[in-house]
């Protein structure tokens, strides 16, 4: 089967192949091209066919680093099958012609490929796959494995994910493989009433202000009111925020039908005692009838208190999410700590993982974790969220940098770290 030479792709034919792969992800989308362009990068999109038929595809990005040199990314790597190693040595050999001839200094690529099988507890699947093959066929092409690493790290995509998978199942079946805890959590939020809705772009402030307050709290950087914005301007309708809420006049409806039930209760278990003094059946609904009735006069006045600090409507909780390829992506968010027993992120991530289904999405992905899975290290809580709801680690192949120009690589590389130590 002949192999053509690289060939730039105009954007609508690059869209077409990678919206549809196995390996499509935001990052290598036409619309993370169109970002990167609006900050100043160069964007090509480049494929090669395969009897006249596209057989791999990426999207390339370059910036000036000094002198003459660019550096290149290809974000999320090669949209290609990793299993065709001819495939796989033309694409990376025909790429490194590509930005060589751009004068790039180095090509950076993340691949989108899973690593090796794991369990939702973190641990390595006994029997299950591991793609070593493919990081030594990447190094046999001349890219330099930058290790497999854990942690955050801000300057590189992560390496490590929660992802459901939701293929062939309903929301019963997923509701079940929850742990208890989580699943309680979800039916408490259907039982209080919070509801979700979808934000509109001038709503985004919103979800700005329950994220910077998150941020405030747990001591990290929040992003801009812009960042969101940009996000609804070049993803288009692939890009949606949501907003969990508690609505005060439902939350006191619902107390009231409550209270009725109790009094009916309360009429229902006296009239048995006037029958049968002696009746342990009519006692014990006596006794919880008024245990629930003293739980409702508490919760009326705290009803009375919100409504008295936020009027009808209780925010809790917000994220920004992506709709792309096979996935449903979980990205930003926060939530009002102050309102956490309503579990506003709970009804949140429920409401997304029906609408994951729904849709006909194969995947909802709870996006980033460290890669550590012990109670004292460092993201453990993340993950221990994301595991609740029985979601899959996916631990990914890792970054890859091909030298262009090995010897003013390393220099360059010399001092970065130079630079680094004195900025220390």
């Amino acid at each position: 089967m002949a192999l053509s030479k690289i060939t730039e792709l105009s954007e609508s034919e690059y869209d077409a192949f990678a919206s549809k792969h196995t390996y499509a992800n935001f990052l290598n989308s036409i619309y993370s091209g169109r970002k990167f362009a609006k900050r100043g990068w160069n964007v090509y999109y480049v494929g090669i066919y395969r009897d006249e038929e596209l057989a791999a595809a990426a999207l390339l990005v370059s910036v000036k680093l000094h002198g003459s040199y660019q550096y290149f990314y290809a974000p999320r790597g090669f949209l290609l099958d990793y299993e065709d190693r001819e495939l796989l040595q033309d694409m990376c050999m025909e790429v490194r012609r590509f930005v060589k001839n751009r004068n790039a200094l180095y090509l950076k690529i993340d691949p989108y490929v899973p690593y090796q099988q794991h369990d939702p507890d973190g641990k390595v699947s006994e029997g299950g796959f591991c793609n070593q093959r493919i990081v030594e066929q990447l190094q046999s092409c001349g890219f330099e494995h930058q290790g497999f690493t854990v942690g955050y790290d801000m300057s590189n995509q992560c390496r490590w994910m929660s992802v459901l998978d939701v293929r062939g199942k309903n929301e019963e079946q997923l509701l079940k493989e929850m742990n208890a805890q989580t699943r309680q959590n979800v039916k408490n939020t259907i039982k209080n009433g919070i509801k979700v809705r979808e934000l509109a772009y001038d709503e985004l402030d919103i979800l700005y202000d329950i994220v910077n307050r998150t941020g405030e709290r747990r001591g990290f950087e929040y992003l801009p009111l812009s960042y969101y914005q940009q996000e609804y301007e070049i993803f288009g309708d692939h890009a949606k925020a949501y907003f969990s809420y508690l609505d005060l006049d439902d939350y006191k409806k619902r107390i009231e039908e409550e209270w009725e039930k109790e009094e009916r209760n309360i009429e229902i278990a006296q009239e048995g005692l006037r029958e049968n003094p002696h009746s342990k059946n009519s006692t014990n609904r006596l006794k919880s009838a008024q245990s629930h009735m003293e739980a409702l006069k508490k919760r009326k006045l705290e009803a009375q208190q919100l409504y008295e600090e936020c009027g009808s409507i209780v925010p809790l909780a917000a994220a920004l999410f992506l709709f792309y390829g096979k996935e449903v992506i979980y990205l930003t968010s926060g939530s009002n700590d102050q309102y956490k027993k309503f579990k506003g992120p709970y009804a949140l991530q429920w409401e997304l993982i029906k609408m994951t289904l729904q849709k006909g999405y194969d995947f909802y992905n709870f996006y980033g974790i460290s890669g550590l899975f012990e109670k004292d290290e460092d993201g453990y809580g993340v993950f221990d969220f994301k595991r609740g709801f029985r979601a899959d680690v996916i631990e990914l192949l890792g970054d890859f940098i091909m030298p262009i120009h090995p010897f003013a690589y390393r220099n360059y590389m010399r001092l970065q770290k130079i630079k680094n130590r004195l900025k220390k």
